[in-house]
């Protein structure tokens, strides 16, 4: 379930409407409440909230050294915040955004204009998130296959080769130009030997893992060397002397 931090001071009214509006309107957050901005923080830290709401005036730490903290880890930084002040003038505005606030809420809150607000600014912290998940998993993706071990392939729908690891230069004893100069850029080719086309076509269209013997080699000529193709998405097949085909 995904989280809301409510940075607020206790028992302050502003803090018991939020709390109807969010019990009434956003029933599949978990809201984590924070009554002292001294340990927003450590709470966004631990929570990882898919939004901070954040009231300006209360005990401890103010609003926007909630922002401050909030902005400057690097655990944080990425998180929206919600400043809601008593009023909204260019001053405050501008003080908030260049410390990082993402909305302002005047109070008290209008209810009216508050929840699709914030349910469209939670839309897009969410799909941000994704994304940005979505974008670690590639970067470990290209980390893993640059230093796998063994000849990593990756092909596009097309056949078309993308990207090659230094495996694949150690096993075929040339690099990914010199490959295409001998055996084309397509590995969905019907020129290749038959034996080859049916491996790739049984691991793209059926997600079987194919182990034949090919002698794809040009320097080191290792005749029967095994050759295993995979087609694969989302993880890795790890062995000595193979190729691991991943389908984008």
């Amino acid at each position: 379930m995904e989280k809301l931090l409510v940075v607020f001071e206790a028992e302050v009214e502003s803090l018991k409407q939020l709390k109807t509006i969010l019990g009434a309107h956003f029933l599949q957050y978990e809201i984590n409440l924070c009554t002292r901005g001294d340990d927003a923080l450590i709470s966004a830290i631990e929570h990882q909230p898919l939004a901070v709401l954040v009231d300006n005036h209360f005990n401890g730490m103010g609003g926007y050294q909630v922002i401050r903290s909030l902005k400057n880890s690097e655990f944080t930084r990425n998180i929206p915040i919600f400043l809601f002040h008593d009023f909204i003038d260019p001053e405050t505005v501008t003080l908030a955004l260049k410390l990082g606030a993402d909305d302002f809420v005047r109070k008290p809150i209008d209810s009216i204009e508050f929840i699709p607000r914030l349910q469209a600014q939670l839309r897009n912290a969410f799909a941000i998130k994704e994304l940005r998940a979505a974008s670690q998993r590639l970067n470990d993706f290209s980390v893993a296959a640059t230093n796998a071990g063994n000849s990593v392939v990756i092909i596009n729908a097309d056949g078309m080769i993308e990207l090659v690891n230094g495996g694949f230069e150690m096993l075929y004893g040339c690099n990914l130009e010199e490959f295409k100069m001998r055996f084309g850029a397509n590995l969905f080719s019907s020129e290749l030997p038959s034996v080859t086309v049916d491996a790739f076509k049984r691991c793209r269209e059926k997600g079987e893992y194919v182990t034949y013997f090919n002698v794809w080699t040009m320097q080191y000529c290792c005749s029967n060397a095994v050759i295993s193709f995979i087609g694969i998405k989302s993880k890795f097949h790890v062995g000595l002397n193979c190729v691991t085909t991943l389908f984008l």
